[in-house]
């Protein structure tokens, strides 16, 4: 299956960049506190900010136009860690964006748990399960018809992400 296909059919497609996000340094980040939630997000500032929409125009013009076409401007955030509504099967199309797509910054194996998992909404069946690994992309549909989850972590190590989160054309997440 090609990128596409893969995303129209299974919900999601996997890629590797490691020259790409390496234009971000992500160890040169702040973070707040993990809270309730379990996550801690990025502190933020105009700095970081402008490098952070200079990855996200350079993930639009690699992948996400050349794979999906057109697109409004992306929802960024800078998390580390899991929040409790991620381990459960869901759908974000709720938060708008039809398109997700996740920049991993930390390995993730069956020793440190996280691995991330697709299913068909209406039959349950998981399309697909991996343990993401350093400067993976992964972008995920949003459409209805699929959910995913991540399982928890099982030690306490870093899982840095980049999330952005883009609307396309509506007919590839029907």
């Amino acid at each position: 299956m090609d990128k596409l296909d893969t995303f129209l059919n299974k919900g999601y497609t996997i890629l590797k960049d490691e020259k790409l996000l390496k234009t971000f340094d992500m160890d040169a980040l702040d973070w707040g506190e993990k809270g309730d939630m379990g996550v801690a997000l990025a502190k933020r500032n105009a700095d970081i900010n402008k490098q952070l929409d200079k990855l996200a125009d350079k993930i639009s013009d690699n992948y996400v136009m050349p794979i999906f076409g057109s697109h409004g401007m992306p929802k960024i955030e800078v998390v580390n860690g899991l929040d409790k509504p991620t381990m459960e099967w869901h759908n974000d199309l709720i938060e708008g964006p039809n398109l997700g797509c996740l920049l991993y910054y930390d390995d993730t194996d069956e020793d440190t748990g996280g691995d991330i998992s697709f299913r068909f909404k209406r039959t349950k069946e998981v399309t697909y399960s991996f343990y993401p690994k350093k400067y993976n992309i992964l972008f995920i549909n949003h459409s209805l018809r699929f959910q995913h989850k991540v399982e928890p972590q099982k030690m306490p190590v870093p899982r840095r992400v980049i999330s952005m989160n883009f609307n396309i054309h509506l007919g590839l997440t029907k």
